[in-house]
């Protein structure tokens, strides 16, 4: 019978087999998580003490015992002659070897033992926050698109727009009645944010993410309302014209936050933590592209109509000096994991 387990010449594939000294040296660690369950110890033929296994060699394992009266530390081995758990580990290792292989990956996980030695987790999960271009843009822009044709609200919220900026430091979201002209509406604004997510690996999980907006001011004069996230589609990543009034979509990517429960100090971020669709929108190969609509234009409900009122928002945008007050998305994102499980 062969030293421990020597692979065929096709499992071989070039690598080089472990003396047995060296090979329960190498894989010590994982070993002794194998060890240190009642699985392990049930496959390796190690008595069930509940103490934990400090060290195992082919023919030896060495339990920690405990404090003893002086405080010192008392460890008791079980010696063989032969190399008892080098042939356990031989006649058994069709059981073993998907088992050793399943402990290599809760090592690296850092999941808990009977008593075994603790690694450091991994990392799992980083956070990325990315924000528009200010103007003049290179890759992503943020700012509004409106349509200010007077009109009832049926035709001004189907119309395509003809107004837009997209270099302002105000970013609009509105509905407007008109003055002394029942029931004609004024002014419906919807806001356009782009963000640059290519600089995380496509192959990340997308764990949360929120869409945050620092608003500068609001009104709910017209009826009670909310702010909802959709998607939008400008025409060009770099700018906003008015024919992308019509390029939102009726989609919602997130919770929505009511107008009276949005902060408006200049200073607080307001976060639409987005949802299982929004996640899926997020671009990690190029630009992801949201936008934001009263709810009652997005669901097209028609509020109760007041003459000269207005539902809005006017969050800040990058056009302003810095990013404190700039619309952001934070991706909270996972690397993929591909554990390195032992080969024999």
């Amino acid at each position: 019978m062969p030293k421990l387990y020597y692979p065929n010449a096709d499992e071989l594939q070039g690598a080089t087999p472990l003396d047995e000294r060296l090979w329960f040296k190498q894989y010590q660690s994982v070993l002794l998580r194998l060890a240190n369950t009642n699985e392990g110890r049930d496959l390796l033929c190690i008595d069930s003490l509940q103490l934990p296994i400090i060290a195992i060699e082919k023919n030896r394992v060495c339990y920690n015992v405990g404090k003893t009266g002086d405080n010192s530390t008392t460890y008791i081995s079980d010696v063989r002659v032969g190399a008892k758990w080098g042939n356990v580990i031989r006649s058994r290792w069709k059981d073993i070897a998907p088992t050793l292989s399943r402990m290599a990956f809760e090592e690296m996980m850092a999941w808990p033992t009977l008593g075994g030695p603790q690694r450091l987790a991994i990392a799992r999960f980083t956070t990325t926050t990315v924000y528009p271009d200010p103007h003049v843009e290179s890759t992503t822009v943020d700012g509004y698109a409106s349509d200010t044709t007077q009109a009832a609200w049926g035709t001004i919220r189907g119309a395509a727009g003809d107004q837009a900026d997209d270099s302002n430091a105000l970013l609009k979201v509105n509905i407007k009645t008109a003055f002394n002209s029942s029931p004609d509406y004024e002014t419906m604004r919807r806001g356009v944010v782009l963000f640059d997510t290519s600089g995380i690996d496509d192959s990340d999980t997308k764990d949360s993410a929120t869409c945050e907006l620092v608003v500068n001011s609001k009104s709910a004069t017209l009826s009670a309302d909310s702010v909802s996230m959709c998607t939008s589609a400008p025409a060009s990543n770099t700018a906003i014209v008015a024919g992308d009034y019509d390029s939102h979509g009726t989609t919602k990517q997130s919770n929505d936050l009511t107008i009276s429960g949005i902060t408006a100090d200049n200073t607080t971020y307001n976060a639409w933590t987005l949802d299982s669709t929004g996640l899926g929108n997020i671009d990690l190969a190029g630009v992801s592209k949201f936008g934001f609509r009263m709810l009652s234009d997005l669901s097209d409900a028609e509020p109760t109509y007041g003459n000269d009122d207005i539902n809005e928002i006017q969050p800040r945008t990058a056009d302003q000096a810095g990013t404190s007050k700039d619309p952001k998305l934070v991706i909270v994102h996972t690397s993929p994991f591909t554990p390195k499980v032992i080969m024999f």
